[in-house]
Order: C-alpha cells, then sequence, then structure tokens
C-alpha cells in the first residue's frame, strides 16, 4: 500500500504524455474551446482531467492484482484470444452484407462541458 502513491503518480503522468497527440479528447477539447469559449474548453479539460485520474487508479489496482496472480494473465489471454476471434467473424460478417446508405444529418442538443469531458474520457479507455 505503501507504493501505491508513487505508482499513481508515475502512471497518471504516462496518461498525461499519451493524451499529448491530437486524439478524440484533444480535438474535442480545442473544438469546445473554439465554439463555447476559453473557460468551456478548461472546464472540459477539468473533466477529462477528473476521468483519467480516475482511470489511473483502476489502472493501478488491476496491475497490482495482475501482478500478484499468474492464473489471472492466463485466463485474460484466453479471453481476449476468445473475443477477439469472435469479434473478426462479427465485423467479417457485417462487412460483406453491408450496403450504403444515405447519411442523414441530425441537430444536436448543446451539453454541459465537464459532463461531456468526463463521459469522452471515460469511454476512451486508453489510460487504463
Amino acid at each position: 500500500m505503501q507504493q501505491l502513491p508513487t505508482l499513481f503518480v508515475f502512471t497518471f503522468g504516462a496518461a498525461f504524455i499519451a493524451s499529448l497527440p491530437p486524439g478524440l479528447l484533444n480535438l474535442n477539447a480545442a473544438k469546445t474551446s473554439v465554439e463555447k469559449g476559453k473557460a468551456n474548453g478548461i472546464i472540459f479539460g477539468l473533466g477529462v482531467a477528473l476521468a483519467v485520474m480516475l482511470q489511473t487508479y483502476i489502472a493501478v489496482r488491476i496491475a497490482k492484482l495482475i501482478s500478484r496472480n499468474q492464473h489471472v494473465i492466463e485466463v485474460l489471454l484466453q479471453l481476449a484470444l476468445g473475443i477477439f476471434f469472435v469479434l473478426a467473424i462479427v465485423f467479417f460478417i457485417k462487412g460483406r452484407n453491408q450496403k450504403s446508405k444515405p447519411l442523414m444529418l441530425v441537430e444536436t442538443k448543446k451539453r454541459n462541458s465537464f459532463s461531456k469531458g468526463v463521459f469522452l474520457a471515460l469511454i476512451n479507455l486508453l489510460a487504463i
């Protein structure tokens, strides 16, 4: 338990560095800043940071669990192999049967920048 704060800081730092290149969260932060102003862009960024901190904590806990139990690694590898096999079959079938349809534009509602930042960061599992 004594190593948890140090491990958290290093993991959060790695997640921060990994989020520096342009990606989903950075481009949405820039878009929010341009469309809604600098303050909303900063609030969006704070929402992203909060979610990344939560993901970092979860990643540290999972890493400690995995490092203690070798059996967990074997189960995860078998599970991942099965999931990727099923996904490959599903996407091959879906790609073969897909017909192009015209796209319809739908107007979206404006959302709270902080909650949007938290949501997008939570679905972006790169930090974990």
